[in-house]
């Protein structure tokens, strides 16, 4: 078991899925995906995986990736996440500006 004292200083909106490693990002959408990381000396190791089924047999998959993120002092703080909600908000008021810039090209 990994020492976590000094764990009170992470911030950020994560999550933390067990003792060892801590959510960065999850997409249960489709393919379940999530990205996790450890902080180890000088720096992150970070696992991404994706988990689905495939559809003609039904069997499940995963795949899996590890890699090491230099950071000597632990600074680094993922991204808050972006919710589909979010997105569609931002797509609605882009095609609102295109419609609006095809309107004056018109005139």
């Amino acid at each position: 078991m990994r020492d976590t004292s000094d764990d009170d200083d992470k911030g950020g909106d994560t999550e933390e899925t067990d003792d060892f490693w801590e959510t960065v990002d999850y997409v249960e959408q489709g393919p379940e995906e999530c990205t996790e990381r450890t902080r180890v000396p000088g720096g992150w190791v970070v696992r991404s995986w994706v988990r689905d089924i495939e559809e003609d047999s039904g069997v499940p998959t995963m795949g899996v990736a590890l890699t090491f993120v230099p950071d000597p002092a632990h600074e680094w703080e993922p991204p808050p996440q972006v919710t589909l909600e979010g997105l569609e908000d931002e797509d609605d008021e882009e095609d609102d500006e295109e419609d609006d810039d095809d309107e004056e090209n018109e005139e």
